[in-house]
């Protein structure tokens, strides 16, 4: 074998496997997505059958994923949300996208997904089942980006194939660089022509210190989603963390209900929801298991909660 056809082989089979990991990466973050939302969707799936549907709003409205949710029966019965008078404000996302949700459905045997906004800011997705409960929700886009370890645009390419060109101009520039350096690397020795395909990068530039917050006696790190108290460290959720963080830029201030529901949720209160309590009363037993410590949040009955600093 000549060193030209050497040369030419390898090029075909580089060209190979980068046009196959770009048909192939958005089929992996699909599958990647799908299998996390179907795990959310499962932790919800006992509080849907026994139809406790105050329970099902707290757990919805505590998980960062979902924005909102629907659940339908074997023969097309809507079994939640239930249209009544007293409709909740997390329902009307629902009501705004009801027809959008059923034509979804109907357009798939098991798993659709949608745009819910130009900006992709969230998702449609629908898993149908013949046999048992078709759920509908609408999901966060960045939230499930993030879960999954990906970039928004990744899952966007992944989710939506249409939009992704398999071969975009700066792959087709590229393919022709590495070609005129091997046409180069012939002319002028293999050795050369190695180094120059081969060279490797410069170190990568050290990671910057990590930031972390200050609660009292407590250590809040947001790069790892972790609290520190003494010999005390637990998980916290990203709604853990933007409550807490709210904490720490207004110490020893009562915070309301309402300021702390835009915080945590990014919506008004909702008089009839008890999430807000629910989630301070389990952020409590993270922050202090044992109840053996000092509070860091305060309830102030009748206005809302306190950080004391001191």
């Amino acid at each position: 074998m000549t060193c030209r056809s050497l040369s030419l082989s390898w090029l075909s089979i580089f060209y190979l496997c980068f046009v196959s990991n770009s048909l192939f990466a958005g089929d992996e973050q699909k599958q990647l997505a799908e299998r996390y939302v179907d795990e959310q969707l499962s932790v919800l799936q006992q509080t849907i059958v026994e139809r406790r549907e105050t329970d099902l709003r707290i757990k919805i409205a505590s998980t960062p994923l979902f924005d909102a949710l629907a659940v339908w029966e074997p023969n097309g019965h809507l079994m939640f949300p239930e249209k009544a008078s007293d409709t909740y404000i997390d329902d009307y996302i629902f009501l705004r996208s009801e027809s959008r949700l059923e034509a979804l459905l109907a357009s798939t045997d098991k798993t659709a997904w949608e745009r819910y906004d130009v900006n992709s800011a969230s998702l449609l997705y629908c898993q149908r089942s013949t046999f048992a409960l078709s759920i509908c929700a609408v999901i966060k886009t960045d939230e499930l980006a993030v879960a999954i370890e990906t970039t928004k645009e990744e899952l966007l390419s992944g989710l939506f194939p249409s939009d992704r060109v398999t071969l975009s101009v700066i792959e087709y520039l590229l393919i022709t660089l590495i070609i005129v350096l091997a046409f180069v690397g012939w002319r002028v020795g293999w050795r050369v022509g190695w180094k120059v395909l081969y060279r490797k990068n410069a170190p990568a530039a050290k990671s910057e210190p990590r930031s972390t917050l200050r609660m009292a006696d407590m250590e809040i790190d947001p790069k790892r989603m972790l609290i520190m108290r003494d010999e005390l460290t637990a998980n916290i959720t990203v709604r853990d963390l933007k409550l807490l963080s709210c904490f720490v830029e207004r110490p020893d201030e009562v915070l309301s209900k309402d300021i702390l529901y835009d915080a945590g949720w990014g919506r008004d209160f909702v008089p009839s929801s008890r999430a807000l309590e629910q989630h301070i009363m389990t952020l409590r037993k993270k922050i202090d298991p044992e109840r053996k410590r000092k509070r860091l949040i305060e309830t102030v009955h009748g206005h809302g909660y306190r950080f004391p600093s001191v």
